[in-house]
């Protein structure tokens, strides 16, 4: 008879006068728990044959092992009446168990059990078997239950005391039984419940430990003391606080019969009554073990979600195969489920699956899900249910694309109310606190492919002009007649200013030198981060155009996400003086021109010291049309080579005075010598002038020319 009772939330226990309150209760992979799959319908196999139970395997720390015990699809109905029928002494009596049937009540889901319909005249067996899924406990414990407790499955003519006591729950051993729990099935739901409140509810159920050292009571009779027992698992913890004794040694002797004074009966009868029905009860399977947590039809297909594990590769993520109709997909326990760092600690939390499996709408599917085994074992079912997909009657579609300018948030994309296809689909649309209609009737030419019956006007799009900064947009498409609203979903966007869009840049300095302005700078635009921003420079009434994509490693700190090559700088020729030098970035996208600012700039004259020496030294005909050298000088670098212009008649060249020309250490000590230069230019028959100038920051030197006859 069982001591300790766990009722509905509020009920005190018989021994402690807590209530329940759910509690993950960690446990070692080694002892992991198989959890049962949550929908009903599910066929399978019959208890393993019986072997007689030895005295000298029963271990008081593990009666039953998690897997064995918490597998709520251990048995559907018809195996339970299979089982119940093979067991059966006492006949067709009312009173029988097989035959028995009564009305059950409807039990609202909470912590430990999911939600029961009520029914009228139900077996017996199918009580067993929907409790059983239903609390996730064995239907195989609950019948050793039911026979350790009132021996109501081999019975011959159970009283009915038996039956109001069905399972012993709330009865303890100094009271009588309470009322509330009176009754086959609140004592068999009752009595699965309080297994899970074992399991979970730790904070009231704490005077036993698992994976701990704990003094166990020998019997009732206080003379008799205790023992300690190391309790390896969760199942056997249960098993001790819904009866919390141990049987001594003289009970094990007599395994059938009865012991000492003090010998206690209830969990070795637990024990030896699972071994004969049905087995080893410590015996772990290498399969898989997983749950469904809830499977539900939609118009998309049917949406499920659950976790899956292998003992044998428990960090790794199990393979699931999905049969819908025949059709099978695979699909990978991979995404995170937090529960499994309580339940499993050390495989990891990402052990879950969920998602939405097609099917067509409007039909009745079956759907059976198994998983894959690694190592040893063998594949595992979650089981299979025929489940009726409602017809689809809310409207389809997509929001194809959304985006922000200046001009405000820009959306496009389709809908289409299947159950009023001629009709356009209104969108309802959310910004910050302002509501839009938009009317989903613009030509949408994949429309017909996407709806039955429907034609090519179900397209929307358009711009809601709103004010630059951050915005929240929800878009709806709005039912019609049956089905539900359709959410396109919720998205934060910012909408730019035509000062976020527009080019960025710094006129890092202007100075003037001798022959013109130089200047430098840096410019991106944030929209068009991969173009370089062209720079207008204005010099008086002149203008000039160079491209910002120079290296400046300033940018990228100043522009996010832009590069490091948007730096721009150079030299424009001037005449000496004072001159206005403006600058400007050209816009590329959305925004608009930037002007970067004015400046008076003077350009200092040059000094004729500052002047290269530039001479023609000769020059003739030759196969290449006119060969010419002569050299370049500049006095003011003179360990670098000059550039030197050379002009024939209108088409110009530019070369590097940068051959040896030893004479040019005897006019500049300490020049490197290599400024001369000799080369060739093409040339027609007839008369030519050919003239070189070198070129030179402090000023160009004038043209040194010579006239050449070509033949």
């Amino acid at each position: 008879m069982s001591r300790l009772s766990a009722g509905n939330a509020g009920v005190p226990h018989s021994r402690r006068g807590s209530t329940v309150r759910p509690r993950w209760r960690q446990l070692t992979v080694a002892f992991f728990a198989a959890f049962a799959v949550v929908i009903s319908g599910l066929v399978f196999a019959g208890a393993d044959p019986a072997n007689a139970a030895d005295a000298s395997k029963f271990d008081p720390g593990y009666i039953v092992s998690d897997e064995n015990f918490y597998d709520g699809s251990a048995m559907d109905a018809a195996a339970v009446q299979s089982f119940l029928d093979s067991k059966n002494r006492c006949g067709t009596a009312s009173n029988c168990l097989a035959p028995y049937r009564q009305t059950t009540p409807s039990m609202a889901k909470d912590t430990y059990c999911a939600a029961m319909d009520g029914r009228s005249e139900e077996s017996a067996a199918s009580i067993i078997a929907r409790v059983g899924l239903a609390c996730n406990m064995s239907q195989q414990a609950i019948l050793v239950l039911l026979e350790k407790e009132q021996t109501l499955v081999t019975g011959r003519s159970p009283s009915d005391w038996n039956w109001r006591a069905a399972t012993g729950f709330s009865c303890p051993d100094t009271r009588p039984c309470d009322p509330a729990f009176s009754g086959f099935f609140y004592q068999v739901y009752y009595a699965a419940r309080s297994f899970q409140a074992y399991k979970y509810n730790r904070a009231a159920f704490s005077w036993y430990k698992v994976n701990a050292w704990n003094n166990i009571l020998w019997s009732e009779k206080a003379g008799c003391g205790t023992s300690k027992v190391f309790i390896r698992n969760l199942a056997t913890l249960g098993l001790y606080f819904y009866t919390p004794y141990r049987p001594n040694a003289a009970a094990l002797e007599n395994l059938y019969g009865t012991g000492d004074t003090c010998s206690s009966y209830g969990n070795r009868n637990f024990w030896r009554i699972w071994t004969d029905w049905f087995g080893d009860p410590t015996i772990n399977s290498h399969s898989p073990v997983g749950v469904i947590k809830d499977m539900r039809a939609t118009e998309d297909g049917i949406v499920f979600w659950g976790w899956a594990l292998d003992p044998d590769a428990p960090t790794a993520p199990v393979q699931l195969k999905i049969s819908v109709g025949g059709v099978v997909t695979y699909w990978s326990a991979d995404a995170p489920y937090e529960p499994m760092t309580v339940a499993a600690p050390g495989a990891g939390i990402n052990h879950g699956f969920g998602g939405t499996v097609a099917a067509p709408p409007g039909t009745q599917q079956e759907i059976c899900v198994t998983m894959v085994n690694q190592g040893g074992g063998a594949d595992a079912s979650l089981g299979c249910r025929k489940i009726d997909l409602p017809p689809r009657v809310s409207p389809r579609g997509e929001l194809k694309d959304m985006w922000t300018s200046v001009n405000g948030i820009h959306l496009w994309g389709w809908t289409i109310d299947p159950d009023a296809v001629p009709n356009p689909v209104d969108l309802h649309i959310q910004v910050d606190s302002a509501w839009y209609v938009m009317r989903a009737d613009a030509p949408y030419p994949l429309g017909p492919s996407l709806v039955e019956g429907a034609g090519p006007g179900h397209g929307f799009g358009g711009t809601l002009a709103v004010a630059p900064g951050a915005h929240r947009i929800c878009v709806t498409a709005i039912n019609q007649n049956q089905g539900q609203n359709l959410p396109f979903g919720c998205r934060t966007v910012t909408v730019p200013s035509i000062a976020d869009v527009s080019p960025k840049g710094e006129v890092k300095d202007v100075w003037g030198t001798a022959g013109g302005v130089s200047l430098w700078g840096w410019a991106a635009d944030p929209d068009a981060l991969a173009e370089s921003v062209q720079v207008i420079v204005q010099v008086d009434s002149s203008w000039y155009a160079w491209k910002a994509d120079q290296p400046n490693a300033a940018v990228p700190s100043r522009v996010q996400g832009a590069g490091p090559n948007h730096g721009w700088g150079g030299t424009i020729p001037t005449s000496p003086g004072e001159h206005w030098v403006c600058v400007y970035y050209t816009n590329i996208n959305e925004g608009a021109d930037v002007n970067a600012g004015c400046r008076l700039i003077s350009v200092p004259s040059p000094t004729p010291q500052q002047q290269p020496l530039t001479k023609l030294m000769g020059a003739w005909q030759s196969p290449e049309g006119i060969t010419l050298w002569g050299y370049a000088i500049d006095r003011d670098a003179l360990d670098d080579s000059s550039q030197v212009i050379v002009q024939a008649d209108s088409d110009w060249y530019s070369w590097k005075a940068d051959a040896e020309y030893e004479p040019g250490r005897a006019l500049f000590p300490g020049a490197s010598g290599k400024h001369g230069f000799v080369g060739s230019v093409p040339a027609a028959p007839g008369v030519h002038w050919v003239c070189i100038y070198s070129m030179n920051v402090g000023g160009d030197t004038a043209p040194d020319c010579l006239q050449v006859a070509v033949r």
